[in-house]
């Protein structure tokens, strides 16, 4: 499986405005009365579409019947915090008002970012920068050894440091440990780091169903989803949880328009996501070439996934196809395979398996890497002044999407940091 480890903010997921999921309280390395605190203070959605089951498209109810029939309830407009086992959906266009849009405001310069904080000062961010290493200071009586200064590269490669007693890693859960390792944490700090690396993996499929996307009739499935052929989109997609107190398995169904035996049919890519799987991997240290040289070396890493994990998933999948699109419920729209995604019989276990080995991907939801280094206030142990908030520190990859999780994270670090400092 190729390892998808782009380069985003926060270096955990792509920081999406429609996804709102708040994650489940077991995700979090920090007490949860302080989750609570930092999704309050983070704000709101704008527009969470919280409508009920009455401004549904017919097919779409009829796909939340059939999930009821196999145990897995409606969901409704309730809360994102915790995730739990349900069906519910997610608006595609949706926009959420938070901590950081209040702080900046609506003018943002791409090259120079600066607004005002809370207590006065500014904040700023360096683009077309790398950070190379951190420079550690010497302990002194029985304090532990203290960062000093953030060596950064310029485009130009040249190289300038920034001193600072104070420091939040937020580079993701391969870059986080990445640096630390390449800036000589365990010699420094007696702290290992990169091992337990964890993701979502899935695969995507797609089912088509009998029903026309050139119905003239204005309230049938056909109407609804004439934009998708247009390429304007639907507006939602349905998601459900698999699980109990703490779901296991995520699908996402999102509507298009396929062309099938010559007709556009309503089709629905699939995604069907391991939550909580046994794959681990790990981070290698990356090698650092002369200053200013240019020649350091990537890291490297190993996600080896697990025989166990593919097994789940294939669960999942035949469960979707049996209870879901061969339920009951949906005996008005019988489902078929779509022919790009055809895949197997119901009974061919060993044709399954190698029908998702080659869409098998991860979703860029990457964790742990940080999580049994650091404590409840997500110190590092033997580094003093040194905090990590970003998908590194979680026990294991987000319920739902890390992207309000991560932000609360950073808003936690914030606090915390300036607790200790008497700030507050």
């Amino acid at each position: 499986m190729d390892f998808l480890a782009g380069k985003v903010l926060g270096g955990t997921s792509a920081v999406n405005g429609m996804v709102y999921g708040e994650g489940h309280p077991g995700d979090y390395p920090v007490p949860a009365e302080d989750v609570q605190a930092a999704l309050e203070a983070l704000g709101q959605p704008r527009l969470r579409r919280p409508h009920g089951l009455q401004r549904l498209p017919p097919v779409f109810r009829a796909i939340v019947d059939a999930f009821e029939l196999a145990r897995v309830p409606w969901l409704g407009t309730r809360g994102d915090f915790p995730i739990v086992n349900g069906v519910g959906f997610v608006a595609r266009w949706a926009q959420r008002w938070s901590a950081y849009d209040q702080a900046l405001g609506p003018q943002r310069n791409v090259s120079h970012l600066a607004g005002r904080t809370s207590g006065g000062g500014s904040i700023a961010v360096l683009t077309h920068t790398r950070v190379r290493r951190l420079l550690f200071g010497r302990g002194s009586r029985g304090q532990w050894p203290g960062i000093e200064a953030v060596e950064v590269v310029l485009d130009s490669n040249v190289t300038w440091q920034l001193p600072t007693p104070r420091l939040v890693l937020a580079a993701g859960a391969i870059g986080t440990p990445a640096l630390l390792m390449a800036s000589g944490v365990q010699r420094h700090c007696n702290a290992t780091v990169g091992f337990d690396l964890q993701d979502h993996i899935g695969f995507r499929t797609l089912f088509s169903l009998k029903a026309s996307c050139d119905d003239p009739d204005p309230h049938s499935e056909g109407a609804w989803t004439r934009s998708l052929v247009k390429g304007k989109g639907a507006d939602i997609d349905l998601v459900a949880y698999l699980g109990k107190e703490r779901p296991y398995a995520q699908i996402v169904l999102s509507p298009q328009c396929g062309i099938v035996g010559g007709e556009r049919r309503l089709a629905f890519g699939v995604d069907v996501i391991l939550l909580r799987g046994v794959t681990r991997g790990r981070i290698h240290q990356a090698e650092l070439g002369a200053p200013g040289s240019g020649h350091d070396k990537r890291t490297r890493l190993e996600f080896p996934v697990a025989q166990q994990d593919v097994e789940a998933l294939m669960r999942v999948f035949i469960f979707m196809r049996t209870q879901v699109f061969g339920s009951p419920a949906l005996a008005k729209y019988p489902a078929e395979p779509h022919p790009i995604g055809r895949f197997p019989a119901a009974d061919d276990h060993e044709g399954l398996y190698h029908h998702i080995m080659p869409r098998l991907q991860n979703f860029y939801h990457m964790a742990g890497t940080m999580h049994g280094a650091i404590d409840r206030r997500l110190r590092l142990p033997g580094c003093r002044g040194l905090r990590v908030a970003d998908g590194s520190a979680f026990a294991s990859p987000v319920v739902g999407h890390p992207d309000v999780p991560t932000r609360a994270l950073g808003w936690l670090a914030a606090r915390y940091l300036l607790e200790d400092e008497g700030l507050l």
